[in-house]
Order: C-alpha cells, then sequence, then structure tokens
C-alpha cells in the first residue's frame, strides 16, 4: 500500500534548495514521490507560497519562469489538494476552537489539506506549528526537528 504524505512549504522548499541545511532529509522524502513508495500531496495555498518563497529565498531568488517551471515539474509527480470554501471554514472553526489567531491560519490551511488527503504524515520543517493543531495533526507530523 503506498503511504500518503501532504508536504508543507518549509519541506518543499528545503527539498529544492540544495543549500539549504535540511535539503538531504527533505530530499529523500521526495525520492519517495518519484520512486512511487509515497504519494506526495500540496494544498493549492502552499503553492502560492512555494511560489513566493522560491522567488523571495535569499538562497535562490529564482527568477518567476524559473520558479514556475520548477513547481510545474514538481507538480507531475505531487498531487494537488484543493480546498474550498467549507474546508476554509473548517480551517476558520479549527482557529476558534484552539483560540489560535493571524498566520497560524495558514498552518491550519495544510492541515485541513493533509485531513482532506486522507494523507498518513504532514512532512514539515516546523513541527511546532502543527503539534498545536490537535491530537489528528500532532500525531502525524513527520519532521527531522525537535517535536516540542
Amino acid at each position: 500500500m503506498v503511504r500518503k504524505k501532504l508536504f508543507d512549504t518549509s519541506a518543499l522548499i528545503a527539498g529544492l534548495v540544495k543549500s539549504h541545511p535540511l535539503y538531504t532529509w527533505s530530499a529523500l522524502r521526495f525520492a519517495q514521490v518519484h520512486e512511487g513508495d509515497v504519494q506526495g500531496f500540496i494544498c493549492t495555498h502552499g503553492l502560492a507560497e512555494l511560489f513566493s518563497g522560491l522567488t523571495t529565498n535569499p538562497q535562490t531568488r529564482y527568477k518567476p519562469a524559473i520558479a514556475e517551471a520548477i513547481i510545474e515539474r514538481l507538480l507531475e509527480k505531487f498531487k494537488v489538494v484543493d480546498l474550498g470554501s467549507d474546508d476554509y471554514l473548517a480551517a476558520f472553526a479549527r482557529a476558534k476552537n484552539l483560540h489560535l489567531s493571524g498566520g497560524a491560519v495558514y498552518d491550519i490551511l495544510h492541515a485541513q489539506a493533509f485531513l482532506k488527503a486522507g494523507a498518513d504524515s504532514l512532512v514539515t520543517l516546523n513541527a511546532k506549528h502543527f503539534l498545536r493543531l490537535g491530537d489528528d495533526i500532532a500525531s502525524r507530523v513527520e519532521s527531522p526537528l525537535e517535536r516540542s
């Protein structure tokens, strides 16, 4: 059975930028997707975050055309989880219930896509952002960094 993993923007950037300190860790997870051992997922708003990150990251500052080409190539292997208005409302409800505001909603949207995809793990370099989102998320965070 193929495992399903949703990658957040931090893990995607690390797996695409060879000079990133956690490139090897993320690249190994990318390899699982490329070899067909894992079905990789990205949420729709994560695509915009990825484009933004690739074009502004101090290590890359790719031109928009290069960032677009990288994302198009990535999408040959990764499946996009589309979030609709019901998903956004569910994310807002989770934020309300957990007393989270501001930028936390972006992590919650990744988490919502993770749940919608029925993924086994949420791959991130920002474990602490997801560990606060409830047991249904926290128990399936995959990160090379501390889980506290």
